[in-house]
């Protein structure tokens, strides 16, 4: 078996990166993600109505209508997009907590890197925790967790799946954003099992009813490493499911391709094979986000 990695600089742990593909660095740039911000100082208002509260990376936004649900406080973690367009994202899913959106300046090593710190998750969670404590007045635990990407958010992912505090994911959101690199059988190309082993896994948790996963793939291809098609193909396989056909429209006005479900595992395949394509996974995203299981009030 012979592994082609993906064009791009080396990640610590599997020595590759989304690059090579003009189209995707435009849509990164496009998407306006601001670095992350250690500034612990209030900011600006993003969207009237929405409390942002300062961490030491990433920015969390708390709507004014937010209530904990006894003590507990939905939070949707999510990384990589532009902040007022997620902020108006989440508000228009009517999701009933709080949205934390982190964004590292780079490609997917510069999101893998900070969580190769096995701890910086937990630490980010806590902090988060804290901070709704104290805006709240009262004290506030986290739950659900939803954790959500697009493009090259996926590289954070990766590496926290790896991880205990994985554990408390009730939901992943991938949104056009599951890549891998290539290895050969035969002579035939496939994604590399070794990226996707933890993706792999919490879609057989999904499957079985543990958990929600929710998938939305374009049909744009890079050539050089494994598009979001074929990871799509791995996880469906692992969830024990198929795709149906369908050429409906739904509430993203993208056009669906072909569907997947069983259990708590949620795939939708959308034409398109533009960036354009591609970056309506991050404008529409709301729609997957809606897919988010509410927690019944105690």
């Amino acid at each position: 078996m012979k592994t082609i990695p993906p064009t791009g600089r080396a990640t610590r742990r599997f020595g590759w990166a989304i690059t090579g593909l003009a189209v995707l660095s435009t849509m990164l740039a496009v998407a306006g993600a601001a670095p992350a911000t250690n500034a612990l100082s209030p900011q600006p208002a993003v969207i009237a109505g929405v409390t942002e509260l300062p961490l030491h990376v990433g920015r969390l936004f708390v709507p004014t209508n937010c209530r904990p649900a006894g003590s507990r406080v939905e939070l949707l973690v999510h990384f990589h997009g532009h902040l007022p367009l997620m902020v108006e994202n989440f508000l228009k899913a009517g999701r009933p907590g709080a949205l934390l959106v982190l964004n590292f300046p780079g490609l997917s090593a510069a999101y893998a890197k900070p969580f190769q710190d096995t701890n910086e998750f937990s630490r980010v969670l806590a902090e988060t925790q804290d901070r709704l404590t104290k805006h709240f007045g009262r004290n506030t635990e986290l739950g659900p967790l939803v954790v959500s990407s697009f493009s090259a958010g996926f590289g954070a992912v990766r590496e926290i799946l790896q991880q205990p505090a994985a554990e408390a994911i009730t939901t992943l959101v991938l949104a056009d954003t599951l890549y891998a690199g290539y290895v050969t059988n035969d002579g035939k190309r496939a994604p590399d099992p070794a990226h996707l082993k933890d993706f792999v896994r919490f879609a057989r948790r999904a499957a079985d009813g543990r958990a929600t996963m929710i998938v939305t793939h374009s049909q744009l291809v890079p050539g050089s490493y494994a598009s979001t098609v074929e990871t799509a193909e791995v996880l469906i396989a692992a969830a024990g499911t198929t795709r149906r056909k369908t050429s409906d429209l739904d509430s993203t006005s993208m056009t669906l391709e072909s569907v997947a479900d069983r259990g708590g595992f949620h795939l939708r395949s959308y034409e398109g094979t533009t960036g354009q394509d591609h970056m309506n996974h991050l404008r529409q995203i709301h729609a997957a986000w809606q897919l988010v299981p509410r927690e019944r009030k105690p």
